[in-house]
């Protein structure tokens, strides 16, 4: 026999190498150990960390269950929100002390859930004092108390704490679940090294005591050894090994597989691992394995071989049987055991229990869900508040207009006015609640549409000037010459954006002046980049009040809000659009001087639009006369674009030595611009100098007014005045009443509005269905003027049974109603219609809701319109109209004038378009088509009626690409019908 300790013999080589393969398997099995140590640690810490973060939403949830509650008790007085109080503020305390529990043994965590306590205490105290005062029957002050804003403060406070805190747990969160993955996987490749390295080495002491037979003792002692140390191994592991021979019956059964299991190695070795599988499970694996791989898998230990047998080795989850019956949800990875021929000998399972990282998953979905909840619910008492609020308002708004439409003197009307401007206070105040409440939901959608700027910025100025020139003050618009007009994008939000503005710039402002300016700063990828800014000389603001401008319900301090009134929420929301319009807004103010408000907003320009009508002035000289300089700096601007001269004169004594030399030199004024309301001479008194004196004749008069007061304009018109303008005056309009009158043309016939259309008007029969006998009224009010019949409803059954008795024209739906609503009642009477093969007759939803999601709910329903309440007289009678219509072959020239009405309602019902494309919602694209397709054949519009019915059968054929290309095609066929 050779001698195994020979350093030259192959033996001594090969129990060498063995040794040293041995002891790299006991260094990984200790190292994979180690592993397991710090993964089962790490899982404790990734377990704690998820209670802390669970427990901190959950401090979140309470919290704002206890402000709801206080708010419900302060605004509506209800003692069902006092308990909710009590109850929810007990549960917080609980909740704070758990999470205080959680954090004991961390000394930062601790020190923040201590500080955030002290100010959740602060505000629990302040709470409790209003609603002691509401309990006190001290209403007004516990209002007053609230509006100091010092609870607000705290909560917001209390909320960037509880922010900042989740964040940094969530940070460490995922910091420990990627380390305790990191040593899972470790571990994992390492025993699989193992395994590896394990069988290498048996099979090469296999080898070996075939060459070496007469060394074949000492070959397996060694062999022994290996067994024991793989064993050894594989008992300390953490996780639970099992494997199998070829024939199914279990052959290793370590350790931590008892653990887990409760078996003992030797109550569960030579049998099949079924005895710890869920059939049902192994049946589901069984169908999917058997359509994955085209062949039959019995639904038994073959699933569980089947893909290693193929080389695939993947994780499943799998429910495990204990000894005692429980169960337990556990990760199982199975790789098959090879031999040098690469044959399979057996099968082995690795295993960890999922019951932790359950438990933590289930949790977090869990505190998700309460706060989905939370949102919800706040959202669903924003609408109902809406309603409840809208209906009774609808009375109110439509007896205000009703009462100045009667016989009332000036004291009378202006309670009346009073009232009124208090009611749409109010429906401003409920529209920013409900912007504000869609914004943070991220249920708030910007239209996409062509609009003109001009007419944007006009339309802002109308309202804007009414109310400044009440209070004397100047407005005045400044636009770039070289601003494209127009643009795509949501005029409305524009225009909210703007009249926010400059709204508060004439709510602070008791004299003076308010300039808009907006400036071109260039073009990039077909945005048009805008400046806007407002001026104002108002009252300013401290450096400190600009720092909360933009937070909700902050209006710089009480007394501001005491003297000027509003909610705070303006500017706060006009941010908000102005981000989602992908702007920016800054803002810088001095006390007692004013405040400049700064703009930076990008404007997608519409290419196919025709450029803005120019005007040649050259050769014309133009005499400005105003006291205010900011409107002569304007105005000449305007005029000196164009190539014409301009001069200025402060006054009206300044102005006629400026006409008396300038005839005398030979160059007289073609043109006198005439401020009305000047000191000393104004307007009126000026003009009469000028046509009374031979010397100072001769020039065409313009009379600008900033406040045109009964009897202006027919006297400038006795006076020979050419034109009379009321500021702020845009470029166009200026340009255009120069031009027409240096050229002596006489103005064009003027289309007349929608509302002064003289036509022969139909006879109606209108069924009119609300529960409220105070809407019903104002209704019937507001049509008393036409020779229409009305009948009225009082619920969805009634109308319906109505319908059925009778022949409407049109039918006003209230669709909030007890016994039948108005959605069933409108479906109910599509129904008769779909069944007696009647035509369909408009139905135009009143709602008290304002969402989105109502109109298109209303829609779906099967309404054509859609009026939010308070419903106002003009906008009823004009809905009414557009559906009376005459037989199609005779509509087309006697409804051009409602073409514009018509196109506006197509083009926002876009947006209801787009999202139930972007839902894939098939039955609200359908319903949508079809009601354009009817439409538009009415008003015989056959350029949009086809494409209306191929987006009608897509939608039917749910086929998403023609829908899509259709309503391309739509959409530009109503770009181009837009007048």
């Amino acid at each position: 026999m050779k001698n195994p300790y020979n350093p030259r013999s192959s033996f001594y080589r090969i129990y060498m190498a063995s040794g040293i393969v041995l002891a790299v398997l006991i260094g990984t099995s200790i190292f994979a150990y180690s592993r397991m140590i710090q993964s089962e640690i790490s899982a404790n810490w990734v377990h704690h960390t998820f209670e802390v973060i669970a427990k901190t939403q959950s401090v979140e949830i309470k919290l704002n269950e206890m402000i709801n509650a206080q708010r419900g008790l302060i605004l509506l007085g209800n003692d069902r929100y006092d308990e909710d109080f009590s109850g929810t503020l007990t549960s917080l305390n609980k909740t704070l002390e758990e999470l205080k529990d959680l954090v004991k043994d961390n000394q930062p965590q601790s020190e923040s859930v201590f500080s955030l306590e002290t100010r959740i205490r602060e505000v629990e105290i302040f709470y409790q004092n209003t609603i002691s005062m509401i309990q006190l029957d001290q209403r007004e002050k516990a209002i007053e108390k609230i509006k100091s804003g010092f609870g607000q403060i705290r909560i917001d406070t209390i909320r960037k704490d509880l922010k900042s805190f989740k964040e940094r747990e969530e940070k460490l969160l995922q910091e420990r679940l990627e380390a305790n993955e990191e040593y899972y996987d470790i571990a994992k490749k390492i025993f699989t090294l193992s395994i590896i390295l394990g069988l290498g080495t048996i099979l090469t002491a296999i080898y070996l005591l075939h060459r070496e037979f007469s060394e074949r003792y000492k070959i397996q002692s060694q062999f022994a050894e290996n067994a024991q140390i793989q064993k050894a191994m594989l008992q300390s592991a953490g996780f639970a090994f099992i494997a199998v021979n070829p024939e199914g019956k279990i052959t290793l059964f370590n350790e931590a597989a008892e653990k887990l299991l409760g078996y003992k190695s030797s109550e569960i070795l030579g049998r099949s691992p079924e005895i710890i599988h869920l059939h049902k499970e192994l049946e589901l694996m069984s169908r999917k394995l058997s359509a994955r791989f085209n062949e039959v898998i019995e639904p038994g230990i073959q699933v569980l071989m089947a893909r290693p047998r193929k080389d695939i080795v993947e994780s499943d989850q799998w429910t495990f049987v204990k000894k005692n019956g429980d169960r337990v949800q556990v990760k199982l990875t199975v790789s098959g055991l090879k031999n040098d021929q690469g044959e399979i000998y057996g099968f082995i399972g690795i295993a960890y229990d999922m019951t932790l990282q359950l438990q933590t998953e289930a949790s977090l979905i869990k505190a998700r869900e309460e706060a989905l909840s939370s949102t919800r619910a706040k959202s669903e008492f924003l609408a109902n508040m809406s309603h409840e609020i809208r209906t009774p308002m609808n009375a109110i708004m439509g007896m205000a207009e009703l009462l100045l439409e009667t016989p009332l003197d000036e004291e009378q009307k202006k309670y009346v006015q009073i009232f009124q401007r208090a009611g749409d206070s109010l429906l401003n105040l409920i529209n920013d609640i409900l912007d504000l409440s869609k914004i943070e939901t991220n249920h708030f959608e910007m239209e996409r549409s062509a609009f003109k700027l001009s007419s944007v910025v006009e339309k802002t100025a109308e309202i804007i000037a009414l109310k400044a020139h009440q209070k004397h003050i100047e407005v005045a618009i400044d636009m770039d010459e070289d601003i494209p007009d127009c643009f795509y994008g949501d005029p409305n939000r524009l225009r909210q954006i703007l009249i926010n503005i400059m709204g508060n710039a004439v709510k602070f402002t008791k004299k003076g002046e308010i300039l808009l300016t907006i400036k071109n700063i260039g073009i990039k990828e077909n945005k048009q980049n805008l400046v806007i800014e407002v001026l104002d000389t108002g009252i300013g603001m401290s450096p400190e009040q600009l720092k909360n401008l933009f937070e909700r319900f902050s209006q710089g301090d009480s007394s501001i809000t005491k003297e000027f009134g509003g909610t705070g929420l303006g500017l706060n929301i006009t941010k908000k659009l102005i981000t989602l319009l992908g702007g920016t807004i800054d803002i810088e103010s001095t006390q007692g001087i004013g405040t400049k408000v700064t703009i930076k907003i990008p404007l997608e320009i519409d290419p196919t639009a025709a450029a803005p009508r120019s005007f040649d002035l050259s050769g014309l000289r133009v005499l400005i006369v105003d006291d205010n300089r900011t409107n002569r700096i304007i105005f000449k601007k305007i005029i000196e674009s164009q190539k014409g001269y301009a001069k200025e004169a402060e006054n009206g004594y300044a102005a006629i030595k400026m006409i008396e030399n300038e005839s005398k030199n030979g160059t007289p004024f073609n043109f006198i611009l005439l401020d009305c309301r000047m000191p000393e001479m104004d307007g009126f008194a000026l003009a009469e100098k000028i046509q009374n004196d031979e010397a100072l004749k001769g020039p065409v008069l313009f009379m600008l007014t900033s406040d045109s007061r009964p009897g202006d304009l027919s006297k400038s018109r006795e006076m020979g005045i050419s034109s009379y303008l009321v500021k702020p005056i845009m470029r166009q309009d200026l340009l255009h009443a120069i031009t027409q009158a240096f050229y002596n043309k006489k103005p064009e016939a003027e289309v007349p509005e929608e509302n002064e259309v003289v036509k022969e008007k139909k006879h109606l029969s209108i069924l009119l269905v609300d529960d409220n006998k105070e809407n019903r009224f104002v209704i019937r009010s507001f049509l008393k003027s036409e020779a229409w019949e009305i009948i009225e409803a009082k619920d969805g059954r009634e109308a319906v049974n109505l319908y059925m008795e009778k022949n409407f024209d049109l039918v006003l739906m209230d669709m909030q109603m007890p016994i039948m609503d108005g959605y069933t009642a409108t479906r109910e009477i599509r129904k008769v219609e779909k069944n007696r093969g009647l035509p369909e007759i408009p139905v135009v939803a009143l709602t008290a809701y304002a969402l989105d999601e109502e109109i298109k709910r209303s829609f779906e329903a099967g309404c054509n319109d859609h009026l939010s309440k308070p419903v106002s007289k003009k906008s009823l009678l004009d809905c009414i109209e557009n559906f009376s219509f005459i037989p199609k072959n005779d509509a087309q020239d006697d409804l051009k004038h409602l073409y514009p009405g018509y196109l506006a309602r197509r083009k926002e019902e876009l947006k209801l378009f787009k999202n139930a494309l972007a839902e894939k919602d098939f039955e609200s694209l359908e319903i949508l088509a079809h009601k354009v397709k009817g439409s538009a054949g009415s008003y015989g519009l056959d350029e949009i009626e086809p494409l209306a019915y191929e987006i009608e059968k897509a939608a039917q054929s749910q086929n998403l690409d023609k829908v899509n290309a259709y309503l391309s095609d739509y959409e530009a066929a109503l770009m181009k019908l837009q007048p």
